[in-house]
């Protein structure tokens, strides 16, 4: 399966151009919408239908959202170009590319920010 992040045991990890782009546009969303006093994120596996997803939903105290699901397990990746408050999928081969683009967009975001799984 083609994949969008390349790492190794070592903590290597290299981004494919497309995974860059897409975590900028993604960070800069979240950055827009959620305004009020401290963001947080949580991260929700789950499964429906017989396929794997990863929920990553942001939010500001004023309950302001952004709000994406990664759909895990694809031929054909893809990391859409825009990303919409109110709900963006996103395609990827596998869980490691899912929490890896997680990783890009929270350390872009990163400032004020709290993560929850």
């Amino acid at each position: 399966m083609p994949v969008v992040i390349e790492s190794s045991a070592g903590g290597s990890v290299q981004a494919s151009d497309a995974a860059q782009r897409f975590a900028e546009v993604a960070a800069a969303k979240i950055c827009e919408v959620l305004v009020s006093g401290k963001r947080s994120f949580k991260l929700m596996p789950y499964r429906h239908c017989s396929a794997e997803y990863l929920g990553f939903d942001w939010q500001d105290e004023a309950d302001n959202g952004v709000v994406m699901t990664f759909t895990v397990g694809t031929t054909r990746p893809d990391l859409p170009a825009k990303v919409h408050p109110g709900g963006t999928d996103v395609w990827v081969s596998d869980y490691t590319d899912a929490l890896l683009l997680v990783r890009l967009i929270a350390e872009r975001v990163n400032a004020n920010s709290v993560g929850q799984i």
